[in-house]
């Protein structure tokens, strides 16, 4: 698990949110240092704070886990390739109609 990465989901949803650090502490029982730790990917939090910071961000538990909006460039293509590669022809097609709509 890389804490970094889940460290910034959680500051995305708090922003979202418009809650500071402090506020969302309250709602999960504990500090605004703990949440700037979290934040930081200083540490992962114990399953049950991570199912409190769920509720208390209002998204649902594996929402918390999608880092694809933090991967470089390199692995958003790779990982592009290798979907695109299991497609049949024509599920292929219609990838190839979005991204030609997307890019161009």
């Amino acid at each position: 698990m890389n804490r970094k990465l889940f460290g910034q989901k959680i500051k995305e949803f708090r922003k979202k949110r418009k809650l500071t650090q402090e506020q969302l502490a309250d709602l999960i029982g504990t500090d605004d240092k703990h949440i700037s730790a979290l934040e930081r990917g200083i540490y992962f939090p114990k399953y049950e704070n991570i199912e409190k910071l769920a509720a208390a961000l209002n998204v649902e538990l594996h929402e918390l886990f999608y880092f694809v909006d933090y991967r470089d460039e390199e692995f958003l293509l790779n990982q592009s390739i290798d979907l695109l590669k299991k497609a049949d022809y024509n599920k292929l097609k219609i990838a190839y109609r979005l991204l030609n709509d997307v890019i161009n």
